[in-house]
C-alpha cells in the first residue's frame, strides 16, 4: 500500500487509470477525506490543503479535530454529488467541502 503523511495524518494513495489521477484518502478517521492530483507534487499540495481545510472547519465549529486512529476502519460519509463530508469530533452537522467551488475538481466527481 502506498501512503503519504502530512501533519500527523496518513493517506492511502492509489492511481485512477480512467481519469489519469493519483487519489488519496486520509486513513484512521471516522469520515472520508479525499483529494487528488495529476502529479505527485500536486497530490502533496492537495493533501496539505484538505488537512488545513479540515482543521479550519473544526476551529470554526469550536470542536477538536479527530485524532487519526491506527488500525481502525473508518465509517463512510459522502454528501450528495460525491463530495466528501468532513465531521469534526462531536460535530453533529456535516460540513461538505466542495473543492469545485474553490477552483478545484472534487476527487470523486460524478
Amino acid at each position: 500500500m502506498n501512503t503519504m503523511n502530512h501533519g500527523g495524518y496518513t493517506a492511502r494513495i492509489t492511481f485512477d487509470e480512467r481519469d489519469n489521477l493519483f487519489v488519496g484518502r486520509i486513513l484512521g478517521l471516522r469520515r472520508i477525506i479525499s483529494f487528488h492530483g495529476e502529479t505527485v507534487e500536486e497530490l502533496h499540495q492537495e493533501f496539505a490543503a484538505v488537512v488545513q481545510d479540515y482543521l479550519q472547519d473544526c476551529k470554526e465549529l469550536g470542536v477538536a479535530p479527530e485524532e487519526p486512529a491506527s488500525g481502525s476502519s473508518p465509517s463512510h460519509g459522502i454528501a450528495p454529488g460525491g463530495a466528501p463530508v468532513l465531521l469534526c469530533q462531536h460535530d453533529r452537522r456535516p460540513k461538505t467541502v466542495r473543492r469545485r467551488e474553490r477552483g478545484r475538481r472534487p476527487a470523486f466527481a460524478s
